[in-house]
This record gives C-alpha cells, sequence and structure tokens, in this order.
C-alpha cells in the first residue's frame, strides 16, 4: 500500500497522462506509469511513484492501480472516474477507461519528474496501448526486468525489485549508490 505522498503522486501522474495523451485506458496508463518509474529510477536510483511491479502474462504490471480500475476507492476514487464498457470484453482493446475528476497538480512533483512527465506524454502521446504492451514485453531495456523476472526466474505474478531497472543501464552502479544512500536516508526518518 502506498503512503499518501506516493498515492498523490500516482493519481496525479495518472491524471497528467490522461490529460495530455491520446486514449488513455486502463493499459495504456498501466505502462505509462511503469515507463515513468522505470526512467527515473535509471536516472536517479528511485521510483516517481513508489508503486510495486510485478511481472504478468502481459507485461510489467501495478497491482494496485490494476485493482483500482475493477474497484475505485479514496483517493483514487475522489480524483479519477473509472467507467466499464461491458460490450468491451469482446474487442482486444482495454474497455476500462478512466477520465479525471480533478485538475493535474504539480506540486506533488520536482522538476526533473515533471520534465520527464511532459517527455513520456511527448513520446506517447498518440502510442496505443497495444505498442505499449510490445514495448514492454518485447523492446530493451524496457521488457529486461520483466524477462528477467517472468522468463528467467519462473516466477508468474513476481515482484519486480526496482534494482532490475538498471539492467543494461551505462551508469547502473552508480545509480545503484544514489538508491542505497536514499534508501539509508529514508530508514533514518521512519
Amino acid at each position: 500500500m502506498l503512503n499518501q505522498y506516493h498515492n498523490e503522486k500516482t493519481i496525479h501522474a495518472a491524471i497528467f497522462f490522461m490529460e495530455n495523451t491520446q486514449g488513455c485506458k486502463k493499459t495504456k496508463l498501466l505502462k505509462l506509469l511503469y515507463i515513468l518509474d522505470f526512467e527515473h529510477y535509471r536516472q536517479i536510483g528511485r521510483t516517481v511513484t513508489g508503486l510495486k511491479y510485478e511481472a504478468w502474462e502481459g507485461g510489467p504490471v501495478a497491482p494496485e492501480i490494476f485493482t483500482q480500475f475493477r474497484a475505485p476507492s479514496g483517493d483514487w476514487e475522489a480524483h479519477i472516474e473509472i467507467t466499464h464498457d461491458p460490450a468491451g470484453f469482446q474487442k482486444a482493446t482495454s474497455t476500462w477507461t478512466p477520465r479525471p475528476k480533478a485538475a493535474f497538480d504539480p506540486q506533488f512533483f520536482s522538476k526533473r519528474e515533471l520534465a520527464l512527465l511532459q517527455d513520456i506524454a511527448n513520446r506517447y502521446k498518440s502510442t496505443t496501448a497495444t505498442a505499449l504492451v510490445n514495448l514492454c514485453h518485447n523492446t530493451p531495456p524496457w521488457n529486461l526486468p520483466w524477462k528477467e523476472v517472468w522468463e528467467n526466474q519462473n516466477r508468474e505474478d513476481g515482484e519486480i525489485s526496482p534494482e532490475l531497472f538498471l539492467m543494461g543501464a551505462t551508469d547502473a552502479e552508480g545509480v545503484a549508490e544514489l538508491a542505497r544512500e536514499h534508501e539509508a536516508m529514508v530508514k533514518n526518518y521512519q
């Protein structure tokens, strides 16, 4: 379960992607959040949202967000409306559509995080959910953590450790050191 700070960041990152990309339904939103956390971790050794990801058949998924589509609750329900098209089960595309109930609030993000949100929204603005699934499932470096857990460790629904985001990174050791320093600092304040 996310703490309040990470919960707000996740909600507002989701709102940002809904407001700044086309066709942002469940699958596309799940993949954009993964890409956000993946790329931010590769830069400075920590994720933006604090979400935990698992290796599912369709690629990396944040179960906590997936659950919100089926049964929205708490702050998620207050900020995001989820609609469902029952006829959509016959279609190949996602049938769960999120819509913001609140405006994006940038106060929860650093300048680096805001720049990354904008960069990802620009890169994947019109990209389909299917193309993002293929990116996260088949294209290095985005697929490497999923592949390590799903294929190499044979762990269906196994947790993808954020450290795996560094697979194939040119400065993996430097970023890993930043991650360890940050983790130690956080433990001092708990």
